[in-house]
């Protein structure tokens, strides 16, 4: 089932600040994800959008309904992870160069 046009604009202004920022803030991102779940639960009741705590990325879930199995996730749990180390590494290497 489609997604609705208005689900992907609210995503995409505040995923763009909705205020010409670069960046969104925690509490936008949370408000769009919470508005675009509301919006496609009377359509696609098995897509899931939350935010990672960690990274402060929206995640896309397609569930199925019948057993609660996550069929897709975007990103992938692997890239979610490989982010979070990346930062870690990052973290580290700068801190040995002071």
């Amino acid at each position: 089932m489609p997604v609705p046009a208005g689900a992907v604009q609210a995503l995409s202004s505040s995923a763009a600040g909705g205020q010409g920022k670069n960046v969104p803030d925690k509490e936008e991102l949370a408000q769009a994800t919470e508005k675009i779940s509301k919006l496609v639960a009377t359509f696609a009741s098995e897509l899931n959008f939350s935010i990672d705590e960690d990274l402060g990325v929206p995640i896309v879930k397609v569930i199925d309904k019948h057993t609660d199995k996550v069929i897709r996730q975007i990103p992938t749990e692997e890239v979610l992870e490989l982010s979070k180390n990346l930062d870690k590494l990052v973290g580290v290497l700068y801190q040995s160069k002071a």
